[in-house]
Order: C-alpha cells, then sequence, then structure tokens
C-alpha cells in the first residue's frame, strides 16, 4: 500500500484556510507573527491558509484560535466539514493493538516495531524522549547505534501508516525536541475517542441529569476490548498502561450511576464485573456492582460481593470496608435499597478522591536557581519503567532549600490534578523531635479522604492502605527537612504516577543509592542572584543607587539566602537607613553572627546552623569547631586530621559525616570548604566551647603541618638548594611524604592558597618562627612559578616576625628572599635596599654562603638598574667566595649568571662561553638539573650571538623540556620567546611563529605584559 497524502499542493483555499487568512488580516498580524505566537514554523501556517493542510491537529487549532481570538469550535468545525480531509486510519489501543487503513487491516510489523507504535499512541499528541523510546523497546541494554535503529523503525511506521511528518496536519510521527510525537485526531485514535465520550457523558450528567449521560458513557465503555496493548510484554509494567486501566473503571462507574438513573442495570453488570476482576480492591467499581445485582433481583450475589471484598481487604490491608460500603450492605439486607440511587451515598459512586492541596504558600521575591529548576523539571518528566520518581534536594543551613521545593511545586502543580502533599519531617528542628512516619501517614491518609474509623492500627497497614490509595494517581508529595533515609521510606509511593521531591540537611545518600533518587545540590547563591534578592526585597532603586554597599553587603552575607533575607528585612523596616551604613555595620563585625539575627529561631543564622550542629556525634562536632581555625579557602584531610591531631583515617570517617549534612562542603576533590558565616560559627563554638590551650594548640599543629610539609616538599623538588633547620613539630601532625618531585610540586601548588594564608596567620597568632620559616620554604616556589606577589607579600609579613624574634639570621634570609622578589617586581631601588642589608646580616653571623647568594641576587638587580660593572664585581665576589668554601653548587651558579651578563650585556661573548661551560661541567658533575637549565639558557644566549643558531636551538629545547616538566610557565615562556628568535634567523619563519604563538598564549594564560612583545615579533612575520 502506498503512503497516503496529507495534502495536495495544488490545492485551492478551503474554508478552514480562507477564515484563518481574513481573521488574520482583520488583526492585522503578518503570517510569521501569527505563527511564531502559535508556535507554528511560517510553512505550516501556510499550508492551512492556502488550502494543503485541511485537517490540523487539535492542539494547532486551539492555538490559531487563541491568537487570531476566536471560539475553538468554529476552527474545529471548518477542518472537520472537509470530507477529502478524512483520514482512513483507525489506531486501536484499548485491548490488543490494531491498525486499520480504510478498514483494511495493516500490521505495523515486528513486536519491537508494534511496541513503538503502542507507546506513542498511550501518550498521542505528546512527546515521548527518544531515550525512552529505546529502554521500551530494547530494554536497559539496548544496542549500540540504538538511535539510528529508532530513527529506522519511526521510518518503517509512517511508510506502513502512510503517517505524515508535519506538524500541523494529522495523521503524523513527528520528530521533535529529542523524541517523537504520534498526532492523531480523535477520530483515528480510540483512546482519544475513549476520553472524549467521556468528556462529553460528564458534560450533559452535569447539564442535563444521568439518563442523558448514558449512552456517551455506554459507548466509552464498549471501546474497551481488553487489557490495553496486552500483548506487548514490554508495555505491561508501563505506568500509562496503568493509570489508563484506572481511568476506565472510573467511568466504568460513572456509568453504572447513569444505568440506574434510566433503569438499565442489566447491562452494566457484565462490564462492572469485569472492572472489579481487574482490581477487586477497587470500592466504587464493588460497591456498583452490588447495587446493580441487587437492583435485578440478586441481592444473595450482590451480599456475595461484600463478602469477598472484606475478606481481601482484612487479608492484604488489615482493614474494614468503608463506612459507605457497611451501609449499603445493610440496606440490601434489610431490602431498603429503593430508586435511582436508592441510599447509596454519593461518595461510593464517585469515582475521583479526594484532592489534598497542602503546599505552604509560595515565597515572595524568589530569585534564580535556575539549574536546579531545570533538574527538578527533569525528574517531574520522569523515565520509562515502574520506579517513582524522587528528587532529593540537600543543602547546608539557610541556602534556601523549602524555598525553592515550595516554589518549584507551585509551579508545577498544575501537572498534579490528584493533587499534592506536604509534610515538614523536622529533622533538623530548633524545639521540636523530629516528626515520625506514622504521624505524617495518618495525615497524609486523612487528606486522602479516610476517615478516622477506616485507620488502619498498624505501621504495615497504613503504608499498604497509603500506597494503595496514591497508586496510579499523579500526586506530588513534597517531604520537607528529612533527618535520614529511615524517615522516609514508609512515606514513598510505589507507583510511577506520583513524584517525590525530599529536603535535607543530609544528602541521603543512602536513599539515593536505594531507589535512585536524583541528587540535586542546592549552593550558595550567585553573586547576580543575590543582588537581584535584595533588590527584590528592597525595590529596584534602592539597591541601584548603592552598587558599591550592596556588593559588600552580599560579601558579608557569603550570598547565604537567610542571612540576605535577614539583613534586607532590617533594611526594609528602615527606609531611610543608607546602605552603606548598614555595610558598615556588617564591616566592622568580622567573624561575628550578631548582624544575622532575625529576632526569631527560624531567622536567626547561628540557630539555624546549631540545628544541624546538634545531630552530630562528639567528634564529629569537634571537628568542626576546629575547623573554625584553619586557614586559607579550604583543607584536606590531612590538614584536618593536623589540625584535630587524629589520625587520618579516622578524620574521612568525621568529615564524611560533615559533609552529609552540609556542613562542610567538598568542593572539589579531596578538598574541603565552609562558607565565611559557618566558619564564623564554628570560630565561636572553639574558643566557648574549648578551652584557650587547646584551640592554640591546635593552631600549633596545623602550623607544623604546613611548615613541615612546605619544608620536605621543598627538599624533593629542589634538592640542591641549601637548608636551614626546623624544630620537631608537635605530636599529632600528620607527616606528608612526597616519592617524586613532581608530587611535591603539585602539593605545593594545590596548597598555595592556604601556604600563604598560614604566615600571615601565623604572625598575627604570635607563632613568628612558622611565619618566616614557611616563607623560607616557600621561596624556591615563588620564584620558579613567578608567584612574585605572593613572594613579596609574605616576606614583608615574615621579615615583621623575624624582627620580633630578633633573629639575625632569619631577618637575613627574608631580607634576602624579599628583595629577590622586589627585583622581579621592577621595584630595584627597594630590592636593593634589602639585599644590602642582607649581607650586612649575614656578615654578622657569619654566613658567608648566604653572603654569595645575596652577591648573586644584588648583582642582578644593580644590572637591571643599568650598573654592569658593579654588577660583574659583585658576581665575581660571589665566585671567590665559593671558591674560597669549595662550595661547587655556587660556583657554577656565579660562573653561570657572570657569563650571561657578560653576553647580553657587556658583549664579551668569548668569555662568557668559557664561564658558562664550566658552569655547565660543574652542574652536570652535581647532578643538578635545575641549574643545568639555567646554563644552557645562557649559553643558548652565548650561541645566538655568536651566529651559532642550530646551537643555540639545541640549547633551547632542552631548556624548554625541564621548564615543562616542572610547570615553570613564565620561564617556559621566556625560553621560547628567544627560540623563536634564533629560528627567525636562520630563515624558518614558520617554526619561530609557532614558538611566539606558544609564548604568547602561556604569557596570556599567566596575564603578563611581556605577550604584547612577542605579538609584536609575530605582527612583523605578516
Amino acid at each position: 500500500m502506498s503512503p497516503r497524502s496529507i495534502g495536495n499542493r495544488d490545492a485551492r483555499s478551503t474554508p478552514l484556510g480562507d477564515l484563518v487568512q481574513r481573521r488574520r488580516r482583520a488583526v492585522g498580524l503578518t503570517q510569521q507573527e501569527v505563527a511564531d505566537r502559535a508556535e507554528l514554523s511560517l510553512g505550516a501556517l501556510r499550508d492551512v491558509e492556502q488550502g494543503r493542510v485541511t485537517r490540523p491537529r487539535a492542539q494547532t487549532l486551539r492555538r490559531l484560535a487563541e491568537v487570531l481570538k476566536l471560539p475553538a469550535a468554529d476552527l474545529t468545525d471548518l477542518a472537520g466539514s472537509d470530507r477529502n480531509s478524512a483520514s482512513g486510519l483507525r489506531l486501536l489501543v484499548l485491548g490488543q493493538l490494531s491498525v486499520l487503513v480504510d478498514d483494511v487491516p495493516v500490521e505495523p510489523g515486528s513486536p519491537r516495531q508494534r511496541t513503538l507504535l503502542g507507546r506513542l499512541a498511550l501518550s498521542a499528541n505528546a512527546l515521548v524522549e527518544a531515550d525512552e523510546l529505546i529502554e521500551t523497546v530494547w530494554g536497559m541494554r539496548p544496542p549500540p547505534a540504538s538511535r539510528d535503529l529508532l530513527q529506522n523503525r519511526i521510518s518503517r511506521l509512517r511508510q506502513r501508516l502512510g503517517l505524515g511528518r508535519s506538524a500541523a496536519a494529522a495523521p503524523a510521527l513527528i520528530a521533535r525536541g529529542g523524541g517523537y510525537e504520534l498526532a492523531v485526531t480523535e477520530d483515528e485514535l480510540d483512546l482519544l475517542l475513549f476520553r472524549r465520550l467521556a468528556r462529553q457523558a460528564r458534560q450533559l450528567r452535569d447539564s442535563s441529569g444521568g439518563a442523558a449521560a448514558y449512552p456517551p458513557f455506554r459507548r466509552a465503555v464498549d471501546l474497551w476490548r481488553g487489557s490495553p496493548l496486552a500483548e506487548l510484554d514490554a508495555l505491561r509494567s508501563c505506568a500509562h498502561v496503568a493509570a489508563l486501566e484506572l481511568e476506565w473503571r472510573a467511568v466504568v462507574v460513572e456509568c453504572a450511576v447513569a444505568a440506574e438513573v434510566v433503569g438499565l442495570d442489566d447491562e452494566v453488570v457484565p462490564v462492572l464485573r469485569q472492572a472489579t476482576e481487574a482490581d477487586p480492591l477497587y470500592e466504587p467499581a464493588q460497591a456498583r456492582l452490588m447495587v446493580a445485582l441487587a437492583r435485578t433481583g440478586q441481592p444473595a450475589a450482590a451480599l456475595a460481593v461484600f463478602d469477598g471484598l472484606r475478606q481481601r481487604l482484612a487479608d492484604e490491608l488489615g482493614i474494614d470496608p468503608s463506612t459507605e460500603l457497611q451501609q449499603l450492605h445493610r440496606d440490601i439486607v434489610r431490602g431498603e435499597l429503593h430508586g435511582a440511587g436508592g441510599s447509596l451515598a454519593v461518595g461510593i459512586g464517585r469515582p475521583v478522591p479526594d484532592v489534598p492541596a497542602q503546599l505552604p504558600p509560595a515565597v515572595n521575591g524568589f530569585v534564580g536557581r535556575a539549574a536546579e529548576l531545570m533538574l527538578l523539571d527533569d525528574v517531574l518528566a520522569g523515565g520509562p519503567g515502574p520506579a517513582v520518581p524522587i528528587a532529593v534536594l540537600s543543602g547546608t543551613a539557610g541556602v534556601g532549600k523549602t524555598a525553592l521545593a515550595v516554589h518549584w511545586a507551585h509551579r508545577v502543580r498544575r501537572s498534579f490534578p490528584d493533587g499534592q502533599l506536604f509534610a515538614d519531617l523536622r529533622g533538623f528542628d530548633w524545639a521540636e523531635p523530629a516528626t515520625g512516619a506514622d504521624e505524617v501517614l495518618r495525615a497524609f491518609l486523612d487528606a486522602l479522604g479516610v476517615p478516622p474509623d477506616r485507620m488502619p492500627a498498624g505501621r504495615e497497614a497504613s503504608v499498604a492502605l497509603y500506597r494503595s490509595l496514591v497508586a496510579d494517581r499523579r500526586l506530588l508529595i513534597v517531604l520537607d527537612n528529612a533527618r535520614d533515609a529511615d524517615q522516609l521510606q514508609a512515606l514513598l509511593p510505589g507507583s510511577a504516577g506520583c513524584r517525590v521531591l525530599v529536603t535535607s540537611r543530609n544528602q541521603l545518600t543512602g536513599l539515593v543509592a536505594t531507589t535512585g533518587a536524583c541528587p540535586v545540590v542546592l549552593d550558595l547563591l550567585p553573586a547576580d542572584d543575590s543582588r537581584r534578592l535584595l533588590a527584590n526585597r528592597l525595590g529596584d532603586r534602592r539597591v541601584a543607587h548603592e552598587p558599591a554597599a550592596v556588593d559588600e553587603i552580599v560579601a558579608a552575607c557569603a550570598r547565604l539566602p537567610l542571612a540576605l533575607a535577614v539583613v534586607a528585612a532590617r533594611a526594609a523596616v528602615q527606609p531611610q537607613l543608607p546602605l552603606s551604613v548598614l555595610a558598615d555595620q556588617l564591616r566592622g563585625s568580622p567573624g561575628s553572627l550578631d548582624p544575622f539575627d532575625g529576632g526569631d529561631p527560624v531567622s536567626d543564622v547561628r540557630g539555624v546552623f546549631s540545628w544541624s550542629y546538634r545531630t552530630l556525634s562528639s567528634p564529629a562536632a569537634r571537628l568542626f569547631r576546629f575547623l573554625g581555625l584553619y586557614v586559607g579557602p579550604d583543607i584536606t584531610v590531612s590538614a584536618a586530621a593536623s589540625l584535630a591531631g587524629v589520625r587520618v583515617d579516622r578524620v574521612r570517617v568525621l568529615i564524611a559525616e560533615l559533609v552529609r549534612v552540609h556542613l562542610v562542603q567538598e568542593h572539589v576533590p579531596g578538598r574541603y570548604a565552609m562558607h565565611d558565616l559557618l566558619r564564623a560559627y564554628a570560630g565561636e563554638l572553639v574558643h566557648t566551647v574549648d578551652g584557650e590551650g587547646v584551640w592554640k594548640v591546635a593552631v600549633r599543629r596545623l602550623l607544623d603541618y604546613y611548615l613541615h610539609g612546605a619544608d620536605h616538599a621543598d627538599r624533593v623538588a629542589y634538592p640542591n638548594r641549601d637548608r636551614i633547620a626546623l624544630p620537631e613539630p608537635e605530636p599529632g601532625v600528620t607527616a606528608e611524604v612526597f616519592a617524586s618531585a613532581e608530587s611535591a610540586l603539585s602539593w605545593l601548588v594545590a596548597e598555595r592558597p592556604a601556604l600563604v594564608a598560614a604566615i600571615s596567620s601565623a604572625a598575627a597568632a604570635g607563632y613568628d618562627r612558622h611565619a618566616w620559616q614557611l616563607a623560607w620554604a616557600l621561596m624556591m616556589l615563588f620564584d620558579r612559578r613567578a608567584y612574585w606577589n605572593d613572594w613579596a607579600s609574605t616576606h614583608t609579613v615574615a621579615l615583621e616576625s623575624a624582627r620580633r624574634l630578633g633573629d639575625p639570621g632569619a631577618q637575613a634570609h627574608i631580607h634576602r628572599g624579599l628583595g629577590r622578589a622586589l627585583s622581579w617586581l621592577h621595584r630595584e631601588a627597594e630590592a636593593q635596599s634589602h639585599l644590602e642589608r642582607a649581607l650586612d646580616l649575614f656578615g654578622q653571623v657569619a654566613d658567608r654562603n648566604g653572603q654569595g647568594r645575596v652577591l648573586l641576587a644584588l648583582g642582578l638587580t644593580v644590572s637591571r638598574r643599568g650598573q654592569h660593572p658593579e654588577a660583574v664585581e659583585h658576581f665575581r665576589r660571589a665566585l671567590e667566595l665559593y671558591r674560597a668554601m669549595g662550595h661547587r653548587e655556587g660556583q657554577a651558579s656565579a660562573l653561570n649568571i657572570l657569563g650571561w651578563l657578560l653576553t647580553t650585556r657587556l658583549g664579551d661573548h668569548a668569555q662568557a662561553l668559557i664561564h658558562c661551560r664550566q658552569a655547565l661541567q660543574l652542574q652536570r658533575d652535581l647532578g643538578d638539573r635545575r641549574g643545568e637549565a639555567h646554563t644552557l639558557d645562557s649559553l643558548g644566549q652565548v650561541y645566538g650571538h655568536l651566529g651559532r643558531h642550530a646551537e643555540a636551538i639545541v640549547c633551547y629545547r632542552h631548556v624548554l623540556d625541564y621548564h615543562a616538566a616542572h610547570g615553570e610557565r613564565f620561564f617556559e615562556a621566556d625560553t621560547l620567546d628567544r627560540l623563536g628568535d634564533e629560528y627567525l634567523a636562520t630563515g624558518d619563519r614558520a617554526a619561530a611563529g609557532a614558538a611566539w604563538r606558544q609564548a604568547v598564549e602561556v604569557l596570556g594564560e599567566l596575564g603578563r605584559a611581556e605577550a604584547e612583545q612577542v605579538k609584536a615579533k609575530l605582527s612583523g612575520l605578516a
């Protein structure tokens, strides 16, 4: 059979097309404007207006009617009046799948193709995601290229059934939005006809009474040929099938009520038996069957129905039949069932149970959380299979979990026509104990219409009844402020039609693991959203008038929504108070939570934090308090173990407990942090709960950890460096061990922010020895990684500590380091002053090695000031000093740097070559790879000046290898710049450009101004 044409491109205009076109012009809209507003393509609208599509989809007609301000019925009638557009397709899913085209049976294809068609028909005129279709058709382990296979089967269905592709016409099988949609009308799919007849019957019942409703109800019931798509195994557990069966049973009950009105009870007995056999616990159908049997002279059969139901309810749920059913039983026994409806209460004949609407009021001025809302929307969409979609929304105290949950729930509540249940589980409550599952179950059963006399006595019976009542219903269940997974298990429904949203300060990893729940972790608000929150509370004008103050407030509140709300409330009740004054007040209370007390337990940030703190075990609580002492942006397990003075494996367990309740966040693997307000809270606790002697020793342990870790890493990464003596660390300090230079450097780079902060912290706490020795230990890292600003700032602090100690040797080391840092920062005059002071101090303590190091640094500094003869003198003095000491590494350094100065500043290339070759030999004898790289760099410059470019290139390639291996990116770029010069000198412009482009990339990433100089060289190549 050839595919059926959806429309004729040469067709003339139709009544529908004429009406759409006339109305569009009357309201003054262009075709594009109508298409955009009706969510159509321009081509689809033109097809309708020009008669190429005469039978648009119902959705298309509704959208066009809304845009053109026409009654939808007018467009529908015109679309249905065109006989030429009538489709010959009939899809039957209310029983085994059957397909007719022009009344001729058509085989859709293989079982998988039949399953695909059946699943699309169950969601007719709605998108079904491709992933869901793949899992439905092929199961949990689809074959490779399953999307291609799916597309191929879709194409086969189109060909076999004559389905089009147009989004404006029906029938069609449309690909859109990552899935497929089967577009059909009510005349083409028995499921849609069934629902239309049921709607029509209800409208007639409500307007004209039950007698008028019976014929369409009966027609709807008669469409049912058996369990939908029963022969398709893959769809037996489909939630849509289960919901459809419940829908049919409800219509059967409504039909039976209408049949009673017209005295046709005998006609509905068979279908009522079918409904009660399908669901033996569905009381409305059982009640109507009892009525129909009694009214047709079969009271014994009616009483037998009651007896069977009572036994099943007792066996399976542990409850008795409802009060209404018991009353019906008594009426039948007494022969008192009279007239249409008799003494039967309305509740039994009503198929729709109570619809709870328990959501709290939505939050005013809600802002942001777009990513989290999208994740929750994904959970709402659900997936294939019978599992209940569950989202676990977790985060720290005051981050806005309940606000987000309630906001989202209100946004999607129309997607849950059977209602919304809400319970505050008080898992982290300041005054009340956690709400028990039994209490919540009773409240939920009450909301679902269970009368008090039918409330089960035990937990198991309550859970069974609860899950039976919500089965195959579309309910949203919000379980707020859960403490743990045990509190939730009994409250989870058993059917995929429901959606569950849980909020907790706990990560609830157990629930995620056992149910497949989707974890959604809520972080602090981004800065922009924090400002929007303040603007929503205080008004755009007030916030826009003081942007700097607003930024300060946001920072002081750590972007925590609760803190922002409390501060906003203070500002709102004082509209004349400038925000800058409020910002000053917050700035004047650093490390204090006093400004964030809203006056009641739920708006006191300190109190809200305490609810989480009180749930901790004693060891975890102690660790949390001690974390108020750590320095830097984050902390590792080893550092936390040293701070607490316990084993690393023990701390892993404790810190995991803190992470689970969001008092600490693992923001990158292995590194843990708290926002500023939580850190302030921990700091308050450690000073009030733990004695001064306790927390001061903890601080010393942490500083010992950083000092000895940095020193050991420095020894491994830079083994040829001179050393200073360190005292033994405190007991309980974790020792870091590095197996390679790479691991040592990685640790130093990762810990650099904490190490830098530790120097200032040590100085402020009076641990001056830690301050200067830690600064000294980091000198090589700062030098080789070009962290020159850190170098200068830490050594400035360390110098004050060294002076307080009155230790001239310590002062000498720090003056030297500070001088070198300032020299790199082009502050040569200050650098020279510090270096000269270092030279003097090293002389006082008779440290000749220190003097030699200073002389080399001093020579480099004065050479940068153009004082080259003076620089040569400093270098030669250093060389003589090292020769006298027999210090071969010092000699090599002096020879290299002297050679560099001779070739780059004084033009004495021959003598420079001699010095550099001598230095290189010494360094190779010593195994000093770092020194060797420096000398090869100098040799490259010598060879370049001598015109020996090939040898220069070889030197630079070796230097590059060293810098790249050690992460010395600035020096890598510096060498690449010179390498490009050498390539250009050999005429290899391509290689020169490649080297310079690489240098520009590195310098750009480092934010170095030197990038512009290299870019100028690249421009010269063009």
